[in-house]
């Protein structure tokens, strides 16, 4: 009786329930839940490249899902993305709501074809999808730099992308029927003054861009007799552009252990030391283009440097005699400036540091380097030039910090261990700035030539970095200083940092490397190494960097290079109100 009376409970029980109205349960999206697909390469190099990856946002499903793939990788090369990654072994992740699904899951794709999927949304209703790959030419049609140069002398550029006008400014007295014109577009893009050797500004009132896919875009030219107004201190904020990115393989520097690379820029020349025995090379500063090989003449390619006045320096780097050549022109043969018998035991020339005019008040700073780990001699040659005449040699050791011999290091690889240094002005009692590894703290050395730390490491990757160049630099009334930093392991993930402070008051210079209320502008730099690999990848940590303001004073230009990350590339800030040339 008891099991009865149970049984007749719960069937009331169900009785009850089942009379109830049923509950309407909400769907978990009101949109259709899936918003991106995202295709990555499954097999080396290019998986292990975080760049190499193709998005699609996704907005409807009335049609096929077409992830586009771009036709050359990476985008500024000339390579077809083909030739370097397999699209039939694609992996594909979906970005969806919760509760969507896809059936077959998502895996391994052939996206050179369609492949079919049920796709559940979170309203439970049900469509039949299609995502396939599509390899697409390049639509981008910006301007990354534009420069004009009449009878040699450059006019200020303004490029407003909003507007999409082109304001070019003279001055009285200058021929504008004649003028040669660079520029930077976006990859595979040309320009309607392609192929021209001058332009006549009085009377060309457009310039079009034509990407890679045909698609076009029309700037005005807006030429004007005026001044343009400048920010009352340093760049302009918002005006940081990248202008051009290379792979140092593709102008031909192997990346070696025997590089030492260098950089100056003179007229219209970017110059590319190797440091390895090759010669000098030569870019365009406007796009990177490769433009030739520097005229040596009797020079021995061991470093270069440029003058605050677009003079080239190059030196010899090795014992013994130890010689210095000038020239204005990268393409004619420099001439003999300086000679120095070095009997201090220990090479010289590994790295040098030029600020001034050379024809004015400078100053010349080489380095001696030790010949092992006890050899640290911290001792530089320094000479000062006053109204164009070369002094004698002045040889300063500096004092006041730790670190291994500047030569080779605690890993003993040729040039790991250079410092990063930097005279301050044309007298040496204007003092230096310095960093070495492994220390990495930034040291400022006084009219005493004893060193204090101003900017602390970073303790992220203390050891594992290379400070490994210097630069200062006045622009728009503001001195910034400079610290290029270059990774030992770039398949690690060690890419090329800069950084750059406002040091015109060392004094309230303080902080670390990284957050230091000094520190205006910071930027990584993506390494072209293909990532991943047990032993990291270093070959050689050693790159240089600089500052060049322009002769107008209304640009200033960053070049830089990295030896293990294999990246050459240029940076500008300017210095124009924007504001005041729209009034």
């Amino acid at each position: 009786m008891k099991r009865y009376s149970i049984l007749v409970a719960l069937l009331m029980a169900v009785g009850v329930y089942s009379c109830q109205e049923p509950v309407d349960v909400p769907p978990t999206t009101e949109t259709i839940g899936i918003t991106s697909l995202t295709a990555y390469f499954v097999d080396e190099p290019l998986s292990k490249d975080p760049l190499a990856k193709f998005s699609l946002e996704v907005t409807s499903l009335d049609e096929p899902l077409v992830i586009p793939i771009p036709w050359f990788y990476p985008e500024d090369s000339n390579t077809r993305i083909e030739d370097v990654g397999d699209l039939t072994r694609m992996r594909v992740v979906a970005a969806m709501d919760y509760n969507c699904f896809l059936n077959p899951g998502l895996a391994m794709l052939d996206l050179t074809k369609d492949n079919h999927f049920e796709y559940t949304d979170g309203r439970g209703e049900v469509h039949n999808i299609i995502i396939r790959g599509e390899v697409t030419k390049l639509s981008g049609k910006d301007i990354l730099a534009f420069a004009v140069n009449c009878g040699g002398k450059p006019l200020i550029s303004i490029v407003d992308k909003t507007k999409k006008e082109i304001a070019i400014s003279y001055f009285d007295g200058d021929d504008i029927t004649a003028c040669e014109v660079s520029y930077t577009l976006s990859p595979h893009a040309t320009g309607s003054f392609d192929g021209k050797a001058t332009i006549d500004l009085s009377k060309e009132k457009t310039f079009t861009i034509t990407a890679h896919d045909g698609s076009t875009e029309v700037y005005q030219l807006v030429v004007k007799n005026e001044t343009p107004v400048k920010v009352n201190y340093g760049y302009a904020p918002g005006s940081e552009t990248e202008l051009w990115r290379l792979e140092i393989t593709g102008i031909g520097i192997p990346c070696i252990a025997a590089n030492n690379q260098s950089l100056a820029a003179v007229g219209g020349h970017v110059v590319v030391c190797p440091g390895n025995g090759d010669a000098p090379i030569l870019l365009n500063k406007a796009n990177g283009k490769k433009e030739g090989t520097m005229n040596l003449g009797n020079a021995v390619p061991g470093f270069v440097k440029n003058d605050d006045a677009g003079n080239l320096l190059i030196c010899s780097h090795g014992a013994g005699l130890f010689q210095i050549w000038r020239t204005d022109d990268p393409t004619k043969a420099p001439e003999l400036f300086i000679s120095y018998d070095n009997q201090m035991g220990y090479p010289l020339g590994g790295r040098m540091s030029v600020q001034g005019d050379i024809d004015g008040d400078a100053l010349v700073v080489v380095l001696f380097e030790g010949t092992d780990v006890g050899g640290c001699v911290n001792t530089i040659a320094c000479w000062e030039i006053k109204d164009g005449v070369v002094g004698e040699p002045q040889i300063v050791t500096l004092t006041g910090f730790v670190g291994p011999s500047w030569s080779q290091g605690t890993w003993k690889v040729p040039g790991t261990s250079f410092p990063a240094i930097t005279a301050i002005g044309t007298s040496v009692s204007d003092g230096f700035l310095m960093s070495l590894y492994e220390e990495n703290n930034v040291y400022y050395f006084d009219d005493t030539q004893t060193g204090s730390i101003v900017l602390t490491t970073r303790t992220d990757w203390e050891n594992v970095t290379n400070d490994c160049a210097m630069d200062i630099k006045t622009f728009n009334k503001a001195r910034y200083g400079m610290l290029f930093s270059v990774g030992h392991w770039p398949a690690w993930g060690q890419y090329t940092y800069i950084y750059i402070y406002d040091m015109s008051d060392m004094k309230i210079v303080s902080g670390s490397i990284i957050d230091s209320t000094s520190l205006v502008m910071q930027i990584e730099i993506p390494t072209f190494y293909v990532q991943g690999g047990g032993t990291g990848g270093g070959v050689n940590a050693v790159g240089d960097a600089i500052l060049v303001p322009s002769s107008d004073g209304y640009y200033m230009h960053l070049y830089y290079i990295d030896n293990n990350n294999l990246v050459l590339g240029a940076y500008q800030v300017d210095c124009i109100d924007k504001s005041a040339s729209e009034k």
